[in-house]
């Protein structure tokens, strides 16, 4: 049997497989995407890389090789419904607390979470600051009805895209900017959607833009951002490097419980 590194080999137990394709996780790490690259090239008969649909494309089924070689049962491709939520990975309460430590909002500060899932960073920021006003985005029904039952007073909750809410702020901004613009914005974006590999970076820049002058982004992103070469990543780190912002390692495992082990990091910018 091939030996796997441990990062390796928890991407290979991550990835999603179907007849004929492999999906993988978002890999952070260097090293582990090529190794896991190298290793999907040699299974059945070898793959071609289909960017479109993000999947490794096989000739002969691949699941039986690769169940081979991971020593477990394969996780077959969701449906299209599940894969649209396939980029949710709730932040753990400690992650949470850490993200807003320090924040030092004002009373009746403004804060924007733009995915804000079922209210994991929602809480975290009422129980550091419960005099906040928190305005929060999910297009997801179940996690908003989640949301509401559990947000209290100071939450206002929509039912949007982030892309769809950030340009009606936009253009409500246009007339009364004072009104509609956030003293923070506190954020663990989806890493990827269908068909936007670095949908996490695209978010950063556009939580950017509703900013007050002063205003503060706080954000959890994966670590490509410190070394990534598309230009999605490199437009978000120039974007904190201009602004004299910063970006710290968050806790190795973070994401263990929510099913991954995707590094992490942790950004901190100021407008």
């Amino acid at each position: 049997m091939t030996e796997l590194s441990p990062g390796a080999l928890d991407v290979l137990k991550m990835a999603t497989t179907g007849h004929n394709s492999i999906r993988l996780p978002i890999i952070t790490d260097v090293a582990v995407y090529r190794e896991v690259a190298r290793l999907l090239g040699r299974l059945a008969g070898g793959s071609h890389w289909d960017r479109l649909s993000g999947l490794h494309v096989y000739h002969r089924d691949p699941r039986p090789e690769l169940e081979a070689l991971i020593g477990s049962s394969v996780i077959e491709h969701p449906s299209e419904a599940e894969e649209k939520d396939h980029a949710y990975w709730p932040t753990p309460a400690a992650l949470g607390k850490l993200l807003v430590d320090g924040l030092g909002l004002p009373r009746g500060g403004m804060v924007l979470e733009p995915s804000a899932g079922d209210g994991q960073l929602v809480r975290a920021i009422q129980d550091s600051y419960p005099y906040a006003h928190i305005t929060a985005v999910e297009p997801n029904e179940g996690r908003r009805m989640a949301l509401r039952l559990s947000g209290g007073s100071g939450l206002q909750v929509w039912a949007a895209t982030f892309e769809e809410y950030a340009q009606k702020v936009r253009a409500e901004s246009d007339n009364t900017p004072c009104d509609v613009l956030f003293d923070a914005v506190v954020m663990n974006p989806p890493f990827a959607l269908p068909g936007r590999r670095y949908a996490w970076a695209e978010h950063l820049v556009l939580a950017w833009g509703l900013l007050r002058d002063g205003g503060q982004l706080r954000a959890i992103v994966p670590a490509s951002l410190e070394y990534g070469r598309q230009r999605p990543i490199a437009a978000a780190r120039a974007l904190i490097g201009d602004a004299g912002g910063s970006w710290r390692k968050a806790p190795d495992g973070a994401f263990h419980a929510a099913g991954t082990g995707v590094h992490t990091l942790i950004v901190e910018a100021t407008r």
